[in-house]
C-alpha cells in the first residue's frame, strides 16, 4: 500500500509539475485582436511620423520604438491592471512576446525604408517623364495598366494622379480611388507573397542558426529580459527583476535625458542641444583624403547598447569593412580614377565598384550559409520529399514543393 501510495503521489506530483511548467498558449483570440488593432494603428501613424514628418522613426530602427513602447505599456500599465481583476486575465509571457513580434512587422513594414517605396516607384517614372527622355511613351507601351494608377484608367496615362501625389491635391479634388484600387491590390499581393517566402525561409533557417550554430540574436535580449518574470509575479513582484535593477535605470535615465533634450530642441530651439555628431568634412578637405566623402561620427545611445551585445566577430566586420570601403575611395583616386566632385556623391557610395562588391558579398554570404548548413538543408529536402510528397500526391509537385520545404523545416 505504501508503494502504491508513493507511486500515486509521484504521478500526481509529476502531473502537477507538468501543468505548472507547461507553457501558456501564445496565439489566443485576444492576442489576435490586439495585434490586428495595433497593426491598423501603426499603419496609420507610422507613415505620418516616419515619412511625412521625417521625425523619430517609429519603425525604421534596430529596436523599433513603436514595438518597444507597446511592450512597456503591456508590462507597466496594462498587465498590472489586469492582475487586479484576476491573475487569469493578465497576459502571459508568450502572449506578450507574440504581440511584440507582431508589432515589429506592424511598425517596420509601413515605415521609412519599408514597403512605402513601391508607391513612388509606380508614380515617379510618369512624374519625371519629359519629351527628352521619352519615358511616357515607353511606360504607356510596355507597362500593364494594373501596375500603376496612372495607367489603370482606360489604359491611358492620367498624369494628374502622379502630379497630385507629389504636389498634393488641388482645392476641391478628391483621391481617385477607382484608379488606385487595382494597383494596390496587385502590389499588395506581391508584397504578401514576398513575406510569405521570408516566413518559409525563416522556418528553414531557425534550427540551423538557433540550435546548430547557437547564434546570439542580440535584438532578442531586451524583450526576453523584460518579460522574464511575467509568469511568476509572486516571486519577483509585479514588474519583475528587470525594472527593479538600479543599473538599468541609470542607463535608461542617461539615454532618455539626452534624447529628450535633443527632441525638445528640434521643436523649441531655445532648449540646449546635446551634441552627438562630429562632422569630419572640414577635417579632410584636401585630396586624396576628401575622397572618403560624408563620414560623420555619431554617438547613438541605442546603438551603443546593441553593440555591447554583439559578438566580437560581428563588431569587427561592421567597422572594418566600413573603413575598408573608404580606403578604396582613396586608393582609386591615387591610381587615377576620376574624383567624385558632386555634392553628396560619396554619401551614396558613388563608386560603381562598390555596388559590384556588395553583390559579390551577397553571393558569398549565401554560399557560406548553404555550405555551413548543408547537412540541415539536406535533412529538410529529404524530409519534405519523403513525408510530404507521399501525402499530397494529387497536387502539382512544382507548385507545392516550396510549401513542402516550409513544412519540412518546422
Amino acid at each position: 500500500m505504501a508503494s502504491v501510495n508513493l507511486q500515486v503521489g509521484q504521478s500526481v506530483n509529476s502531473e502537477s509539475e507538468a501543468e505548472t511548467t507547461e507553457p501558456a498558449h501564445c496565439i489566443t483570440l485576444r492576442v489576435i485582436l490586439l495585434c490586428l488593432a495595433l497593426a491598423a494603428f501603426f499603419g496609420y501613424v507610422v507613415p505620418i511620423v516616419d515619412v511625412k514628418m521625417s521625425n523619430t522613426f517609429v519603425g525604421a530602427q534596430h529596436l523599433p520604438p513603436g514595438a518597444v513602447g507597446v511592450l512597456l505599456v503591456l508590462l507597466l500599465i496594462l498587465n498590472p491592471l489586469l492582475r487586479l481583476l484576476g491573475r487569469r486575465f493578465a497576459f502571459s509571457r508568450n502572449e506578450i512576446l507574440t504581440i511584440y513580434i507582431s508589432c515589429l512587422f506592424s511598425t517596420m513594414v509601413p515605415g521609412h525604408g519599408g514597403e512605402a517605396f513601391f508607391i513612388s516607384q509606380v508614380l515617379g517614372p510618369f512624374y519625371y517623364a519629359t519629351r527628352e527622355n521619352g519615358w511616357l511613351d515607353i511606360w504607356q507601351t510596355h507597362l500593364p495598366s494594373w501596375m500603376s494608377p496612372v495607367t489603370s484608367v482606360g489604359g491611358t496615362a492620367d498624369l494628374n494622379i502622379a502630379r497630385n501625389w507629389y504636389d498634393s491635391l488641388r482645392p476641391g479634388e478628391q483621391i481617385p480611388w477607382d484608379a488606385w484600387v487595382v494597383p494596390l491590390l496587385a502590389w499588395s499581393s506581391v508584397i504578401f507573397a514576398m513575406y510569405l517566402a521570408l516566413a518559409c525561409l525563416s522556418v528553414m533557417l531557425r534550427a540551423q542558426w538557433g540550435e546548430h550554430e547557437a547564434l546570439a540574436f542580440p535584438l532578442l535580449r531586451l524583450p526576453l529580459q523584460m518579460t522574464e518574470d511575467v509568469d511568476h509575479p509572486e516571486q519577483h513582484g509585479i514588474f519583475g527583476r528587470f525594472f527593479r535593477n538600479p543599473m538599468m535605470w541609470c542607463g535608461f535615465a542617461l539615454a532618455v535625458s539626452i534624447q529628450m533634450m535633443n527632441g525638445l530642441h528640434r521643436y523649441f530651439p531655445e532648449v540646449p542641444l546635446v551634441p552627438l555628431t562630429l562632422d569630419t568634412g572640414p577635417l579632410f578637405s584636401e585630396p586624396p583624403w576628401n575622397q572618403i566623402g560624408w563620414t560623420p561620427i555619431y554617438v547613438w545611445p541605442m546603438v551603443v547598447g546593441i553593440t555591447y551585445l554583439l559578438t566580437s566577430e560581428v563588431s569587427f566586420s561592421l567597422w572594418f569593412f566600413y573603413w575598408f570601403v573608404k580606403l578604396q575611395f582613396i586608393f582609386a583616386y591615387s591610381i587615377g580614377f576620376m574624383p567624385n566632385t558632386l555634392p553628396q556623391a560619396l554619401m551614396a557610395e558613388g563608386r560603381t565598384f562598390v555596388h559590384f562588391q556588395r553583390i559579390g558579398a551577397f553571393i558569398g554570404y549565401v554560399a557560406i550559409v548553404l555550405w555551413v548548413g548543408r547537412a540541415h538543408f539536406g535533412h529538410i529536402a529529404r524530409r519534405a520529399r519523403r513525408t510530404r510528397l507521399c501525402r499530397i500526391q494529387s497536387l502539382s509537385g512544382d507548385f507545392c514543393y516550396p510549401l513542402f520545404l516550409f513544412w519540412g523545416g518546422v
